[in-house]
């Protein structure tokens, strides 16, 4: 099983490179990443192992990290023990501390965590552990998206009929695109009002990548906030995996998926001093 990130060539694994802050941007891509960030650095295309946030988990933190501290706007990483379905990793016990951002800073009104909930539960334990590594896990650009005033993930909210539709599309996304499910869906009116699938439906794949572009820039906002109050600080900004945006008439993530899209993701280096 291949773990880490390649970068140029070169194999890393992420918990033992040089990084005072890891800042991690859930389902960033590469190019658009390059598009959008306005923080100086230097700038590599990364190659991750991983097509989902379980995969990015297991392959990089699955041993002991006494020295760092994991601020996450995701539960799948938490402090309370609660072992992912996918592949039942369970981060209680491999860090000096969790703080569990995804629990008391989740916008319901959102369906997310805003990164500025992220930035008001790191910066207190950044200043008082002064000697730990961070790890500062954003929820954006992943959905919901920010610019449509949020909403539910794809898949949420469906009636018990839509949900056996959406059980079965479980087994068969390997073999049916994302737009084929909405477009069944949409016959029978029940996409929720602003999930993914409606924002497809309403402004089509323009749409959504309009969403993800806000949610980047969004949380590029915050994090050269928190990389402006620690000048003195070696800052790395990457991405758990990418994101699809219409290829093959997907969108997301899946862990049965394969696309580059999905692995090549950014590896912004800050050597403040």
């Amino acid at each position: 099983m291949n773990n880490g990130y390649v970068v140029e060539g070169k194999t890393i694994e992420l918990a033992k490179y040089d990084w005072d802050i890891l800042i991690i941007l859930d389902a960033c891509r590469y190019d658009y990443f390059s598009k959008i960030n306005n923080i100086d650095g230097v700038l590599k295309k990364a190659y991750t192992y991983a097509v989902c946030t379980p995969q990015y988990l297991k392959n990089n933190f699955d041993s002991l990290y006494k020295d760092i501290i994991y601020i996450s706007a995701m539960p799948h990483l938490n402090s309370k023990g609660i072992p992912i379905k996918y592949n039942n990793y369970v981060a209680k016990g491999k860090f000096f501390k969790i703080v569990d951002v995804w629990d008391w800073g989740f916008n319901p009104n959102l369906g997310t965590v805003h990164p500025k909930e992220v930035n008001k539960s790191a910066i207190p334990f950044i200043n008082l552990y002064k000697n730990k590594r961070f790890v500062v896990h954003y929820a954006q650009p992943h959905e919901p998206y920010l610019y449509y005033s949020g909403g539910p993930k794809e898949n949420k909210g469906l009636n018990r009929h839509m949900k056996k539709i959406v059980k079965i599309h479980r087994f068969t996304q390997k073999y049916i695109s994302n737009e084929t499910l909405w477009r069944i869906s949409n016959l029978f009116e029940k996409l929720p009002e602003k999930g993914k699938g409606k924002l497809w439906i309403k402004y089509g794949r323009e749409g959504i990548i309009k969403g993800y572009e806000e949610n980047l820039k969004e949380v590029l906002k915050y994090t050269k906030n928190l990389v402006d109050l620690y000048p003195k600080k070696k800052f790395l900004i990457t991405a758990d995996h990418g994101e699809l945006l219409g290829e093959k008439k997907r969108y997301g993530h899946f862990y049965e998926w394969e696309h580059p899209k999905l692995h090549y993701v950014p590896w912004l280096e800050l050597n403040n001093d």
